[in-house]
């Protein structure tokens, strides 16, 4: 076994134990495996001889440590949390009483679905304290640092885009730079608050995930990053915004060295076809089609489905109302979402971004009243950041819906005002304003 392999053998295992001591570790231990366990890379395979299915044991011992600990977890649930719950059962409901097919994708999404909604709640219960929530924020930082530096030396490049790294839900382009880029959002508002010398590791960092993502060419995530760069300057005190101007100078220079002309070309051609070759009546005949030839039958099929047609199912029965698309899903999240867990479904998942965004305004609303409540201020500009490059870049274009960073993502703006709400020390501001 590599000492690659060991040490990521030796980290899983000491995250697994200490879950029993102390539940954040449990959370860490399933954040790693989730981010970063990949069963065809070199250095995983030695480690499924030993620990075949690592999430399922994370979540074990993770569930294992909640039990021991029950009495020091966060017991109160928000309504947003209570809207997730809903979201999920709406999904199980809608695929079992009025979906049109359940075949071995649709398990396999809907169990993940429901997989991922338990994980959020023992994250909710888990991450209520500043510390805690700092330790989730660094756990993803490394990670992403870590697949950024997977994709330089083993990551695969043969479709022209930087692929094939890290866990399932990172191994496409789209993905995986939608993900780098948030990562740099949560790495880049820390800088504010480093000493000289953990600016400079901090840069570097950043530097190799935006090389990364680069190399991921994603339009969609461009798109989200253009959308996002004014909420920093909106959201900043003064003496930050000073801060602020130098750090994207020195963006745009880095920028300007580790672009390619591959990515600016691509950039340049950002528009709503699609391309696959032989997927239609003619085998080898290549099918250029409009995103919105998907989005047009898809209301059609939400029509015809007001309900949902189920989980997984978009692909399966889209041909019937366009015979050009065939086992294509609709490149777009809340597309899928209104065609496959129907008019509920989406109403619950757009109240749960609202509610998201909201979470930080109320975060944002205590930082008026309390100034030394700065990093809290700052980690939420950062999640803001990154809910418009995932809200209005990545799913927009792609299907995100099943995937379970962006609810790992919405939960955290919910456990940044519980830890506000947690805090003794400012009783008296708690009773002069409104955090619900």
């Amino acid at each position: 076994m590599s000492i690659t392999s060991l040490f990521a053998l030796g980290t899983l295992c000491t995250l697994f134990m200490g879950s029993l001591f102390n539940p954040i570790m449990g959370i860490m231990a399933y954040l790693c495996v989730y981010f970063l366990f990949n069963p065809i890379a070199w250095w995983c395979q030695p480690i499924m001889e030993i620990i075949y299915r690592p999430s399922f044991i994370a979540m074990i011992f993770l569930t294992l440590g909640c039990v021991i600990h029950y009495n020091k977890l966060h017991w109160r649930i928000s309504k947003k949390e209570m809207a997730i719950y809903l979201f999920g059962a709406t999904a199980w409901i809608v695929t079992h009483y009025s979906g049109v097919l359940i075949d071995h994708d649709t398990i396999k999404y809907l169990s993940k679905l429901i997989k991922t909604f338990v994980f959020l709640f023992l994250f909710f219960r888990v991450v209520y304290t500043q510390e805690r929530i700092n330790t989730v924020i660094w756990t993803i930082i490394l990670c992403g640092v870590f697949l950024a530096y997977q994709g330089h030396v083993s990551g695969g490049i043969s479709t022209g885009r930087l692929e094939g790294v890290g866990g399932n839900d990172f191994s496409e382009a789209n993905a995986l730079g939608a993900f780098l880029m948030s990562c740099v959002a949560l790495l880049g508002f820390k800088l504010f608050q480093a000493p000289i010398w953990k600016k400079g590791l901090f840069a570097l960092g950043i530097a190799l995930m935006t090389n990364a993502f680069i190399l991921t060419q994603s339009r969609s995530v461009f798109l989200g990053l253009v959308f996002a760069t004014p909420l920093p300057f909106l959201k900043l005190t003064k003496r930050h915004k000073k801060q602020l101007w130098l750090y994207v100078f020195c963006a745009f220079l880095m920028f300007s060295v580790l672009v390619n002309k591959s990515f600016l070309d691509r950039m340049g051609t950002v528009d709503d076809t699609v391309t696959r070759i032989g997927e239609t009546n003619d085998l080898f005949k290549k099918e250029t089609l409009d995103r919105l030839d998907f989005w047009a039958a898809s209301v059609s099929m939400f029509k015809d489905h007001p309900m949902g047609v189920g989980v997984s199912n978009f692909a399966n029965i889209v041909s019937e109302y366009d015979p050009r698309i065939i086992g294509w899903d609709p490149h777009n999240t809340y597309v899928l979402c209104y065609t496959e867990i129907g008019i509920i479904g989406i109403i619950v998942f757009l109240f749960i971004i609202m509610e998201s965004f909201l979470d930080l305004r109320r975060v944002e609303k205590f930082y008026k009243l309390q100034t030394v409540m700065n990093d809290y201020h700052l980690t939420a500009i950062s999640l803001g950041t990154i809910y418009i490059i995932y809200v209005m870049g990545s799913m927009v274009t792609h299907s995100m819906l099943y995937t379970e960073i962006i609810w790992i993502y919405f939960a955290l703006s919910s456990c940044l005002l519980t830890t506000i709400k947690n805090r003794e020390q400012f009783p008296t501001v708690y009773k002069s304003m409104s955090l619900t």
